[in-house]
């Protein structure tokens, strides 16, 4: 997290009030994204139970590939992990959430105390490189599949 403090020359009117102090935070917010997506792979009873060691081992197997999709990407700061929540027959479908760190840029103006006896404080926020929906189904698309060695059998989903 980084803070700039500034001072605004020319808020101060002619009564000679004191300037507004403005200060600039980049802030981050867990989002989380809940996907589905279809592997041509065999299903097995053994992924309705998750303790057993055939669910264990295809969901690290998930969670390993996934990290390896989006810890190669520019803003791979932003990737903050993936959970499977579960499998579904129908081929076998994961169910998972993904972790994003949104950022944004938090501007706090401060208005001092006035002659009047007054103070403010206004809080605005810009969202820094908005995250694309499309870009991270793209990359378990075109990504997931080399690496967990089987084909999708449909379009992921994340919402």
């Amino acid at each position: 997290m980084s803070i700039t403090d500034l001072s605004t020359p020319g808020l101060a009117d002619k009564r000679n009030e004191p300037e507004a102090i403005i200060q600039k935070v980049e802030v981050s917010r867990l989002k989380t994204y809940q996907g589905e997506v279809g592997l041509a792979k065999e299903w097995n009873e053994n992924f309705t139970d998750p303790a057993s060691p055939v669910y264990k081992q295809e969901a690290s197997n998930f969670i390993s590939a996934m990290d390896q999709v989006y810890r190669n990407i520019p803003d791979k700061d932003r990737y903050n992990g993936t959970v499977v929540d579960g499998f579904r027959s129908g081929s076998t479908v994961v169910d998972y959430r993904l972790f994003w760190n949104d950022k944004f840029i938090q501007e706090i103006v401060t208005f001092p105390k006035s002659n009047d006896g007054q103070t403010g404080q206004v809080i605005s926020e810009v969202e820094i490189n908005p995250t694309d929906t499309a870009v991270l189904i793209n990359l378990i698309k075109y990504e997931l599949p080399n690496l967990l060695g089987t084909p999708l059998t449909a379009t992921p989903k994340l919402q």
